[in-house]
């Protein structure tokens, strides 16, 4: 079975209401500054200051939830294998009123629309 993509959709950036709702419906493809990604092993991580060079890395954006410790998160499958972090995936802040969100993962976002 194969799926066509007709074309594709790019939310507002930086427009954290909008991208949850799209991802309530579908994973988005989603870039970020993965300089601190080299270190994670789990929890949520927070906006660092190894954060801020630029969108260097595409991720998947999966979901969100809410951690009773760590609080709101974005769930986001990484490309390194499920021997890296949480069995491949990664959980950052979310709700933390920075505009372009953690680590820059609100700027540039995309999901594809089948044909």
């Amino acid at each position: 079975m194969s799926c066509k993509i007709d074309s594709y959709v790019k939310p507002p950036e930086n427009d954290e209401e909008q991208i949850l709702e799209a991802v309530s419906i579908r994973p988005l493809a989603v870039s970020l500054d993965a300089s601190m990604l080299q270190n994670y092993h789990s929890g949520v991580m927070a906006h660092s200051s190894h954060c801020g060079g630029g969108n260097n890395h595409a991720v998947l954006l999966v979901g969100y939830g809410t951690d009773p410790s760590d609080g709101e998160y974005l769930k986001v499958k990484n490309s390194w294998g499920s021997g890296w972090g949480e069995e491949g995936y990664f959980r950052l802040a979310r709700g933390t009123g920075r505009e372009e969100g953690t680590c820059g993962i609100y700027r540039k976002t995309v999901y594809p629309v089948p044909a």
